[in-house]
């Protein structure tokens, strides 16, 4: 195999373990034992949940208090979800993110806290 071929192939599987190490870095809660927050848009080089974990987010916006969000939702997947929120309601500024064990833990606490906290921009407000 000439030298450059085997060159380019451990720059890849370098740069593919610093991207995998990066990901793992980026997925550390910087809110305690399973929970993220920031403002939003999610950017990539922020504190988030990896991709496929459960939970729920809480989003706040201009007129909201740390203990009156303006919405609240799970999901099984909170990264895109998040993501999603940017499009879907806007101003929107910053988010928490709660990692639950599976997505049906997730929807559990989802509707007790839709009935307990009543946010202004969720359509069902407890099912």
């Amino acid at each position: 195999m000439p030298a450059d071929m085997n060159t380019g192939r451990v720059r890849g599987a370098v740069a593919s373990r610093r991207y995998q190490q990066d990901m793992v870095n980026r997925s550390q809660p910087n809110g305690g034992p399973g929970v993220w927050f920031g403002n939003l848009p999610l950017p990539n080089h922020k504190p988030a949940p990896l991709p496929g974990q459960a939970g729920i987010s809480y989003l706040f916006d201009a007129d909201s208090t740390p203990d009156d969000p303006a919405y609240i939702g799970s999901t099984d997947d909170l990264r895109r979800r998040l993501r999603s929120h940017v499009r879907e309601k806007p101003g929107v500024l910053r988010w928490t993110a709660r990692l639950y064990p599976d997505r049906e833990a997730a929807y559990l606490m989802e509707e007790q806290l839709l009935r307990e906290n009543l946010p202004r921009l969720n359509r069902k407000r407890g099912r």
